[in-house]
């Protein structure tokens, strides 16, 4: 314990040194990667819709959902689509782009000395500042279907905050646990891509973990279990914040923290242990 203590501590120093720098490159690398491309940033407002349009394209035509009023989870199908996706699009690309941080970022560590443990922090600020146009088009969508519907959105500002609060400390403390593993071993980076593409499926943004597939076959207990993973907690979440003014039940909010906390003091462990080594893999 007091290893983990001494690890978390360097954590917060190497921050609290170089917060203006871990500022300059969260906004330097949320523009590095269209900065080549004649659109820059507007080609993610294009991904997005394109994206928006063929999921609600697969909701309404294929499954035949989302044209008669139906809910889920007491929440319009479309709006339910669309505020899963853009929390499911914040977390994926933490589970992608932030995960891969310390093999994209070595040509600075391996040159010069280089506080590391500020690398997943600033890439994870970098995606959530990208992500803001995703958050910004779903606003356009509520109100387009606020618009022409019956539907009224029910904003809880509390719920809304601790959700983006939650989502970004997440984001931090699973990439630092995961980019140790995800460095070193290209056999295991190979394996964890794999289970990334498939993850999707098994979030619920077109399903709802309270009426699931064959939830008749389930135990009782499954949606309970799968509604206090860290992903699905994100994700409803937002959601109910942003459409049903809910917070979340402080059990869940206990049960998550407790996740955080986990990931964040062994990922601090494995940074601590592993950036001497780094440039050995990468």
């Amino acid at each position: 314990m007091i290893t983990l203590i001494k690890e978390m501590k360097y954590w917060l120093d190497e921050h609290t040194q170089n917060i203006q720098y871990i500022k300059k490159l969260a906004v330097t690398s949320a523009v590095s990667d269209t900065q080549s491309t004649t659109l820059g940033m507007w080609w993610d407002v294009i991904r997005d819709v394109i994206f928006f349009i063929t999921y609600s394209f697969f909701m309404l035509v294929v499954r035949g959902r989302g044209s008669g009023g139906e809910l889920m989870d007491g929440i319009p199908t479309f709006v339910y689509l669309f505020t899963g996706l853009a929390a499911w699009y914040l977390i994926s690309d933490y589970l992608t782009n932030a995960v891969g941080c310390m093999v994209k970022n070595k040509g600075i560590y391996t040159k010069i000395k280089f506080p590391i443990m500020i690398i997943p922090t600033y890439e994870v600020l970098a995606i959530f500042i990208r992500r803001l146009i995703t958050f910004g088009i779903v606003t356009v969508l509520l109100i387009f279907v606020t618009l022409t519907s019956d539907y009224v959105p029910h904003i809880n500002i509390f719920g809304l905050v601790y959700s983006i609060v939650a989502s970004i400390a997440f984001g931090i403390a699973y990439t630092l646990f995961m980019s140790g593993f995800y460095t070193i071993s290209k056999d295991f980076r190979e394996l964890y891509r794999a289970i990334v593409r498939i993850q999707f499926y098994f979030i619920p943004i077109f399903w709802s973990i309270h009426s699931l597939p064959g939830g008749n076959r389930l135990p009782e207990w499954t949606a309970k279990v799968l509604e206090n993973l860290p992903f699905i907690h994100l994700i409803n979440t937002f959601r109910y914040a942003i459409s049903l003014g809910q917070f979340p039940p402080l059990l869940n909010v206990g049960i998550f923290l407790i996740w955080l906390f986990v990931l964040f003091a062994v990922g601090c462990y494995l940074q601590y242990r592993l950036q001497r080594i780094y440039a050995d893999f990468v």
